[in-house]
């Protein structure tokens, strides 16, 4: 009993958007919407955004207290001023002018006849049978008048509790006693509710009281008390006033108190506790969701949840010595030994505790761990390498002096040799000597990160500069090396771990991904692509008992790695870690149990691998569709999932979707694919919309299906099919009625026409050609005049591009040269200081060579005093440190202009097009951010192939013309809050390439110059003010890199324009 390790706690407040603190209750209903009865009104949950419906929109009050889901799918939800009935679109309320009992109504219970009932703070127990109320009180034989918590049993019985007791009514096979039952308890009931043995669980102020009636019932006692058992704060519970329970479906019960969450299970507690930094640890309520996530309800820190119950995180509050863990492993009796940046740490199945402050300095990093073949556990460390065996402790100082540095990995070969690799190179002992191999002596490079013996009993070595295996490993002295590096097809050359596959295949994780090796040839892989934060692979380690690879980098990743690597599971700090980056390649460990225990730079964590969860399929619904003529919202209690059909009008149709799946609800995942337009399915977003236009009149179906944080796919999509009629002049009857008028009209008029024509054409003839003779020295004239033309036009052309990019470079010198001033003023300034300081100080030194012994001393301190020389030698160091960091200033706006035009790449490069954005805002903002804020949302993963200085002067263009507008629209704005906006989004395309889109909330384009402007010239701006040419200049670059641009707007609210990149190169002229 006691407190327990931590679990990952996911937090909703106020500050993360929760609408209210206060949450007394907390619903799942069947679709998997969660709702929450708060102090503020009733929201509902999709995982996505939270809605909240009050007394405004027809909520009987604001202070709810229970929610309660009918069969029929309608809420039946109690406040403080009566009770109301949702039916996803309005409210049928019920207060005491109605006959329901007075005072705050707390739950609603449904009995096996189809009545409601009601407990009341005021007016005992309320019992609706869907007409009229009928109240029970004190003065019909009840305990009292004030209950705040009602239960319906697996027997049918009602249970209802309150201030003074309980009160039971029976259920007889058919039809109810007429009278209750009361029970005298001491402490208020809170809440009541069943245990998977029949027994009643009452939540008082003083503990859990289980009630067995199944014994009770089965011996027809009458003294219940001999059948009640309570556990308190003597038994480990963590508080004893209760509000709330839950009985989950691992036979636990989660127990909610005014001070802490408790879990008891098997006769023993674990308590936990929220960071009231976050949350508040009095709770209110406590349940389980269907994927097995607890939530709970708290009293003025709005709810938490604990998604998973198989990740436990170690910190130094739990006994470690430093949240730095750098090395583990475990010896047969299940013992886990942790290596952290200060000394060695045991846990021993109950606690974690030092075994090192006696032999190993404080604050000495111990970087590996290995036990050999007579059970000693090798421990090296940034400054020893020691033996340890039951207690004992060994220094081996004659193995460590030989390199006097890090003893990063430690292995021990089939022949009991030593094997140290170190940041100084390679030791080898052999049990009487110790031999150093470095770069000198046949290494690729000397700090040696991994030693690994593969099944086969070969030693591997990874290296700052290849990865090695060791040949002629009969002498220390006469080591030979094979090295494979980049050039063998290696993907990069600092190898940070190598491990082996069942196959024996090798894996070797690198500062640039993962290479798969079978000792002929190289596969190489993005560790970012597949799923981990970051392509530098500290660690890898196999797992035997599943046939699974792990990966550790900013992330750790779970892996079938069959064929190519397939992410089955990833921990981070959304799912339940403290941290989440790989330390060395031996933080992770496999015990003998199937846990892996990862360390960190946050701590410790121990996973159990369990399939439970992963069973649970995510629903997808599709939750609204807005349409060029009308809206579709699906109402507030379901969603629709079921196929359904509609035809509209018009050219544009939107949807939006989301999956019910609380586990890692950001991390869900959409596919989708419009059937009719388009063959194959989109990638993987976690967008939870879609936007289609310019539909061509047909029929079409749209299918979107999720996966979850746990890569578990929706067992079935939400299709919908609609239909865009074609307009009636397309209609094939009118077509055929039209056509056979046309020709009888067309025969007629064709033969009165053709004679008429005939005698036109002979006169014409005539005329023509006696012209022809005259116009064709007209136009020899025309054509050496029209060249002179062209050649002017080409000409002033280039003049106006080279004008429109001096435009843009004119902005952001300006930005720039505002940017450099305030470092270069601190440095101008402070020189003067410290040239004023200098002379003070040789001044200073001048008395002290010049006096004398005996007057020395006391003519300095009068000096110093007068100069004011401990302020002269603090100030001076303040000083110069302002000054570096002017320069650093500096230089670093000057690599941000650098970054932008990218003048040092004429080539066409691979780029990351969220780089070119970021460097391109920097250098914008410095002008315009005093009237608006920029919002990124990055959610493209493609790389893309141009000419980056070109991509930046397009999106300088773009938003340049957002700020004017934005500008334009504000210009006499009064307040001085910034009040635009530009929002900046990317996006995958289904092809591959990249969608970028720039918003803003500016004056908008006018209906009537749309269609102009990328036409060259075009300006709306005052003659000497603008060019025309900056759209028309981004137009070419984005047609030049083989994308597409354009925009809508919306006339004084927004503006949007947007344009395609490749991800593939192309041809692109510079």
């Amino acid at each position: 009993n006691g407190n327990s390790q931590q679990l990952y706690f996911k937090y909703y407040s106020l500050n993360d958007g929760f609408p209210h603190a206060q949450v007394w209750d907390i619903c799942q209903d069947r679709h998997g919407f969660v709702w929450f009865a708060t102090g503020g009104g009733l929201i509902k949950y999709d995982g996505v955004r939270f809605r909240t419906f009050t007394k405004d929109d027809g909520l009987v009050g604001n202070v709810v207290r229970s929610i309660f889901q009918d069969d029929d799918d309608k809420l039946w939800i109690t406040c403080d001023e009566g009770v109301s009935i949702f039916d996803g679109q309005i409210f049928e309320n019920y207060t005491s002018d109605d006959g329901l009992g007075n005072g705050f109504v707390w739950e609603t219970v449904k009995d096996r006849q189809g009545n409601y009932w009601f407990p009341t703070n005021h007016g005992g127990i309320s019992c609706f049978n869907g007409k009229q109320f009928k109240n029970f009180t004190k003065d019909q034989g009840l305990v009292g008048n004030d209950f705040r918590a009602g239960f319906i049993d697996s027997r049918g019985d009602l249970w209802f509790g309150g201030r003074g007791g309980a009160a039971w009514l029976k259920f007889n096979q058919t039809k109810y006693d007429s009278i209750f039952e009361n029970f005298i308890i001491p402490e208020d009931v809170n809440k009541i509710t069943e245990d998977w043995l029949g027994r009643i669980i009452f939540c008082t102020k003083n503990g859990v009281l289980f009630f067995d009636v199944p014994r009770f019932l089965k011996r027809q006692s009458h003294d219940y008390r001999a059948f009640i058992t309570r556990l308190t704060v003597q038994d480990g519970l963590v508080h004893p006033d209760v509000s709330s329970v839950a009985v989950t479906r691992d036979s636990s019960i989660w127990i909610a108190t005014d001070h802490g969450l408790s879990k008891y299970r098997s006769g023993h507690f674990h308590n936990y506790f929220v960071d009231e930094n976050y949350s508040s640890n009095s709770l209110h309520a406590v349940i389980e969701d269907r994927e097995g996530t607890i939530w709970i309800g708290t009293n003025g820190g709005g709810c938490f949840k604990i998604p998973y119950q198989n990740i436990f995180n170690f910190t130094i509050k739990d006994g470690l010595s430093s949240n730095v863990v750098n090395a583990l492993t475990g010896d047969d009796e299940g013992l886990i030994y942790i290596g952290s940046d200060n000394g060695l740490d045991v846990y021993d199945h109950a606690q974690i505790r030092s075994i090192s402050k006696n032999w190993l300095p404080a604050g000495d990093a111990v970087w590996s761990l290995k036990f050999d073949r007579t059970k000693t556990l090798w421990v090296g460390s940034e400054h020893h390498l020691f033996e340890y065996k039951n207690g004992n402790v060994r220094n081996r100082n004659d193995i460590y002096s030989m390199t006097q540095s890090t003893i990063i990995d430690i292995e021990e070969s089939d022949n009991g040799w030593m094997w140290f690799g170190t940041l100084n190179g390679l030791m080898v002992n052999d049990g009487k000597k110790t031999v150093l191999y470095t770069k000198e002596k046949g290494l690729p490079g000397s700090q040696v990160w991994c030693i690994f013996k593969d099944r086969r009993h070969r030693i591997w070595l990874g290296v700052s500069g290849g990865l090695v295996s060791v040949q002629n490993v009969s002498n220390p002295d006469s080591l030979k090396f094979q090295i494979w590096t980049t050039e063998n097809g290696l993907i990069d050359n600092t190898v940070n771990v190598v491990r082996e596959d069942k196959n024996g295949n090798l894996w070797i994780g690198t500062d640039l991904g993962v290479s798969h090796f079978d000792g002929k040839k190289f596969i190489n892989y993005s560790a970012k692509n597949l799923g981990l934060g970051d392509n530098i692979v500290p660690v890898i380690e196999y797992d035997p008992q599943n046939d699974r690879m792990w990966f550790g980098s900013k992330g750790f990743g779970w892996f079938n790695y069959h064929d190519k690597p397939q992410l089955i599971k990833l921990l981070s700090k959304t799912s339940g870690m403290l941290g989440d980056e790989a330390t060395t390649n031996n933080s992770l460990y496999l015990d003998h149990r199937e846990r892996v225990w990862i360390g960190s730079f946050s701590g410790l964590t121990r996973f159990q691998n369990t399939a439970e969860k992963a069973s649970i399929a995510p629903p997808v619904y599709i939750k609204k569709i807005a349409m060029s003529d009308s809206v579709i919202y699906f109402n507030f209690l379901s969603t629709m999932q079921r196929p359904m059909q509609f035809s509209f009008k018009g050219n544009y149709i939107e949807f939006e979707f989301v999956a019910l799946s609380y586990l890692d609800e950001k991390e869900n995942q959409y596919q989708y694919k419009l059937e009719g337009f388009e063959e194959n399915w989109s990638e993987f977003t976690k967008k939870n919309d879609v936007r289609y236009t310019n539909l061509s009149p047909g029929e079409y179906t749209f299918v979107v299906k999720a996966q979850n944080s746990e890569k578990v796919f929706s067992a079935l999509p939400a299709t919908i099919t609609f239909t865009i009629p074609a307009p009636w002049w397309r209609n094939p009857w009118f077509i055929a009625i039209a056509l056979l008028m046309g020709s009888g009209v067309a025969y007629g008029s064709y033969r009165l026409r053709v004679n008429q024509k005939l005698q036109r054409v002979r006169r014409r003839n005539r005329e023509l050609e006696m012209k022809v003779q005259e116009r064709t020295s007209e136009i020899y004239k025309q054509k050496e005049e029209l060249q002179k033309i062209l050649d002017q036009l080409q000409r002033t052309q280039t003049q106006l591009v080279q004008s429109e990019k001096m435009a843009a470079l004119g902005q952001l010198v300006a930005g720039v040269a505002h940017e450099i001033n305030n470092p270069t003023s601190i440095l101008a300034g402070n020189v003067m200081y410290v040239d004023d300081y200098v002379r003070t100080l040789r001044t200073l030194i001048a008395q002290y060579e010049s006096q004398s012994n005996g007057q020395l001393f006391a003519d300095i301190e009068t000096y110093k005093k007068s100069v004011d020389y401990e302020f002269i030698k603090s100030d001076l160091d303040v000083l110069i440190g302002s000054m570096k960091n002017a320069t650093e200033r500096i230089r670093n706006i000057v690599l941000d202009l650098r970054n932008f035009s990218r003048l040092d790449e004429v080539e066409l490069n691979e780029v990351n097009i969220h780089d070119c954005i970021d460097t391109t805002v920097k250098l914008f903002m410095n002008q315009y951010k005093h009237i608006l804020v920029i919002h990124k949302h990055y959610y493209a993963t493609h790389n893309i192939f141009c000419y980056v200085n070109q991509i930046n002067q397009v999106l300088l263009n773009l938003l340049v013309n957002a700020a004017q507008a934005i500008e334009k629209k504000y210009l006499n704005h009064s307040s001085s809050a910034i009040v635009g906006e530009i929002n900046i989004t990317t996006e995958n395309e289904n092809d591959g390439g990249v969608i970028v889109k720039i918003r803003d909330n500016g004056c908008g384009i006018p209906e009537f110059i749309r269609s102009k402007v990328f036409d060259p010239f075009f300006t709306t701006k005052p003659v000497g003010q603008g060019t025309g040419l900056g759209l028309s200049i981004s137009y070419g670059i984005i047609e030049k890199h083989k994308g597409k641009i354009h925009f809508e707007s919306k006339v004084n609210e927004w503006t949007e324009f947007s344009f395609t990149l490749p991800c593939k190169p192309h041809e692109i002229p510079s």
